[in-house]
């Protein structure tokens, strides 16, 4: 059985209201959530030690913590993933 994740909501302290709106963390692995043009539908990355690299993963579990430039890390650096796809938009009850 798949352990359900934990999806964190990601508030930047920037006060930006685009980029990553949430995340959630696996063992080798980050997922990021981002709102798309539509408000019904968010796109979901997942990045991986295998597609970024495990020094990508780091940075950028480091900065999902922080809650402070992960969005500007990932367009910078631009890391691999693994998938992308359109998901429905999270509701308050996805974070718990």
């Amino acid at each position: 059985m798949k352990r359900k994740l934990k999806i964190i909501p990601y508030q930047s302290k920037s006060g930006k209201e685009f980029g990553v709106v949430a995340y959630a963390l696996a063992k080798d692995s980050i997922i990021l959530w981002y709102n798309s043009t539509k408000p019904e539908i968010m796109i979901r990355y997942t990045y991986s030690y295998k597609s970024a690299g495990e020094t990508e993963i780091k940075e950028m579990r480091t900065r999902a913590k922080k809650q402070r430039g992960l969005s500007t890390y990932v367009s910078k650096n631009k890391p691999d993933y693994d998938d992308k796809i359109e998901v429905p938009a999270l509701k308050d009850s996805d974070f718990s």
